[in-house]
């Protein structure tokens, strides 16, 4: 080997260690770049775990609180409230027992007759009525019904303004 031969690997030697060198300050910069970004990203993550954990607790109470709504307007509504409306014989016969003294019951043919009803139709729309609360009967051994009109069908009749 000669001295050019020396000195030329010299100069390789020395040029990649400098191109090395610099290749490693690099990696180190990216390096420290990605460690300060893997502590941002931790501090980010708890701070959204927080946030998440109040969103939940949150949610829970919410969702307690509308379970309890839920009951209370269960527990407010009427079956009754769901029939928007009535026919007009239901309504005759509501009406006549509320005419009628509280103290007071009616038998099915005295109401048949009154609103001018057969007695057969007068006992089913008696007994659709007594299924939405609205009129309550007393039946005795011999077989007879008496009639009276309860709060609910009060409550039809006056927010009607047939009261």
């Amino acid at each position: 080997m000669g001295l050019l031969d020396l000195f030329n690997q010299w100069i390789v030697e020395r040029g990649s260690a400098a191109v090395q060198e610099k290749h490693i300050a690099l990696f180190r910069d990216q390096l420290a770049q990605a460690d300060k970004r893997i502590v941002e990203l931790e501090s980010e993550i708890t701070s959204l775990k927080g946030k998440l954990n109040n969103s939940q607790t949150t949610i829970n109470q919410l969702t307690k609180e509308n379970t309890e709504l839920k009951k209370k307007n269960q527990i407010s509504e009427k079956p009754s409230q769901s029939v928007p409306s009535l026919d007009d014989s239901k309504i005759k016969i509501i009406s006549l027992l509320s005419k009628i003294s509280d103290e007071k019951e009616i038998v099915t043919g005295y109401i048949a007759s009154q609103c001018n009803l057969s007695l057969q139709a007068t006992k089913f729309y008696l007994e659709e009525l007594e299924n939405d609360e609205m009129v309550s009967s007393s039946r005795y051994v011999d077989g007879t019904s008496t009639w009276s009109i309860d709060q609910e069908g009060r409550r039809y009749l006056h927010s009607r303004g047939l009261l």
